[in-house]
């Protein structure tokens, strides 16, 4: 396996857009009872969640949740998902992705290669531009407090001083990383195009690719449990698992055919998240739908945990809606 050197800057253009760009539309009526429909056109602008908000990622230290979706919502909940706050940021970018630091501030990242960076109770956000030209598809604050960005192009873009300056990996390969995760400070792993999978064991420093998952599957949600046993899911509702950190993998059963986002792990439960709101549990080597899903017709993309009996999942046309666990 050939080690994945540190570089500069890189000017490339290339890679892949975004998956996960389902963008809403919000649609007035008018008739003539206008003056009613006003009146409800504000009572609903003074709701902290919109209708027509499409959520994209969820984050969660000891006292805060925090969602971010696009034209730059931000909600936020001190109370264990009660009731919640809405900040709309400047220049109402659309947010793809959060992850929450070891100090508890939170770091989220918009679609014009800008991380924006909030305190503990989720304010106080301060945009800092990213030193590249690859598009950017997710954020991960590792345990050390690094910033880690994937990207274009075999990219990864890193911060070690909280976005004032960055730096770059790379393997010069025209293909979009997607998702990376940090088991402790040393270890991570991060999938992408074309099965596209990759290690570290030094925090960083040095990559190491491993066996491509087989048929170039894009993995678009991963959760590895630790360094051999991980899941993979993607476009079709597959689900691919491995107990050998990623030298076989099996496709495991699942009732869908529907695009499958993210896979997330919650008080002891994996969870897949997709479209036309499907909400999957693992079950064994099989994945089944979870009992107590909302009914939704826009999609799911993200969950965390609220207590031992619920979490909530975010998505689209404003979900942010507390789930009971179980599989019955």
């Amino acid at each position: 396996m050939k080690s994945m050197t540190t570089v500069g800057r890189r000017a490339r253009r290339g890679g892949r857009a975004l998956v996960l760009m389902v963008l809403g539309a919000l649609v007035l009526l008018a008739g003539c009872e206008a003056p009613l429909e006003l009146q409800r056109v504000k009572a609903e602008r003074e709701h902290p969640i919109h209708r027509y908000d499409q959520f994209k990622a969820l984050a969660r230290n000891p006292d805060v949740i925090l969602a971010v979706g696009d034209y730059g919502v931000v909600v936020t909940s001190s109370d264990n998902g009660a009731s919640w706050r809405r900040h709309v940021l400047p220049g109402r970018r659309a947010m793809v992705s959060v992850s929450t630091c070891p100090d508890g501030s939170f770091a989220a990242l918009d679609t014009r290669r800008g991380v924006w960076l909030a305190d503990p109770r989720g304010g106080n956000f301060e945009r800092r531009e990213v030193d590249t030209r690859e598009v950017l598809s997710s954020v991960t604050c590792a345990p050390d407090g690094t910033l880690w960005l994937t990207g274009s192009f075999s990219t990864l873009v890193y911060s070690r001083d909280r976005g004032r300056t960055w730096e770059s990996v790379t393997r010069d390969e025209d293909l979009q990383f997607s998702v990376l995760q940090f088991f402790d400070e040393d270890n991570a792993v991060v999938v992408g195009e074309f099965g596209a999978l990759m290690s570290t064991r030094d925090g960083g420093a040095t990559w190491e690719r491993a066996a491509d998952i087989p048929k170039e599957f894009y993995p678009l949600g991963m959760y590895f449990r630790d360094r051999d046993n991980g899941w993979v899911a993607g476009l079709g509702g597959v689900v691919l698992a491995t107990t050998d950190g990623g030298g076989s993998w099996t496709q495991q059963e699942t009732p869908t055919r529907t695009p499958l986002y993210r896979l997330v792990p919650v008080n002891g439960h994996l969870y897949a998240l997709g479209d036309s709101g499907t909400l999957l549990i693992r079950d064994g080597a099989r994945w089944v739908p979870a009992p107590n899903a909302p009914r939704l017709l826009s999609y799911l993309i993200d969950a965390v945990m609220l207590d031992d009996d619920t979490f909530v999942v975010a998505g689209g046309n404003g979900m942010l809606s507390d789930v009971p666990y179980g599989t019955h």
